[in-house]
């Protein structure tokens, strides 16, 4: 439990897991550590150069695909730091294809958009995903924020519901695997339906994040995580 929630996990080598999902943590501290460091790349060699690299680099040296290695998930972050740095997002939700017809621009985008959409949902079946991760986990998920960010998030009740999940995303995420293995098991999986099962893991990752932020209140998390980040900030600057 204590090397998962340190972000330790994908450094050790051993049996069961406290918690599936916590490997990932320890791709976000290196993610974030890596984040300065392509920034700098980015800008001393521009971004296709460092994207090419990084597809390259890993075909070069025969690298054999693993569902939770940082190379991964390094091609979807660089977009995402491209889309950042560039507001790539707003202004391909602003790229008009008819320059003088607003509205039929927004339906001819919406239609182009959602043939694309599905293409690729048929496309997906038969890509295999230890060739081509970066299509599968960087280009098809990154359209399909595009694709949400431009269509659907802005729709009465959606873009509330979006909002309220998204609060509470980061503890669904780090905590769905305990109902999903190791409690509720059984009972999620009894609905059958791949719709109905997701709906209730939503709303009972939900309901758990809810009680999680509220024992955090109770303990004063964020208050003491605010003086440790403050007693570091101050060490750091002493040291230097």
């Amino acid at each position: 439990m204590i090397i998962e929630s340190l972000g330790l996990t994908q450094l050790f080598t051993y049996g069961d897991q406290f918690n599936t999902a916590w490997w990932y943590m320890t791709l976000a501290v290196l993610y974030a550590i890596s984040v300065p460091i392509f920034l700098k790349l980015f800008k001393k060699y521009k971004y296709i150069p460092v994207l090419f690299g990084v597809i390259a680099i890993p075909r070069i040296l025969r690298w054999s695909f693993s569902i939770n290695s940082y190379i991964v998930y390094l091609f979807p972050l660089l977009l995402g730091i491209i889309f950042a740095e560039d507001n790539l997002m707003v202004k391909i939700a602003n790229f008009r294809i008819l320059k003088k017809h607003v509205y039929l621009n927004e339906v001819l985008k919406f239609l182009i958009g959602t043939l694309i959409l599905v293409g690729m949902y048929f496309i997906e079946h038969d890509i295999s995903v230890k060739q081509y991760w970066e299509i599968l986990y960087g280009v098809f998920p990154v359209y399909l924020i595009c694709y949400l960010y431009e269509f659907i998030i802005e729709l009465p009740i959606i873009k509330n519901i979006l909002q309220l999940l998204g609060k509470y995303s980061m503890n669904m995420f780090f905590t769905h695997e305990f109902l999903r293995t190791n409690y509720l098991h059984d009972y999620i999986y009894s609905f059958r339906n791949w719709v109905k099962i997701l709906i209730v893991m939503i709303i009972l990752s939900f309901i758990l994040a809810v009680l999680v932020e509220l024992f955090k209140k109770i303990i004063r998390y964020d208050k003491w995580v605010d003086k440790f980040k403050s007693y570091i900030g101050k060490k750091v600057y002493e040291s230097s």
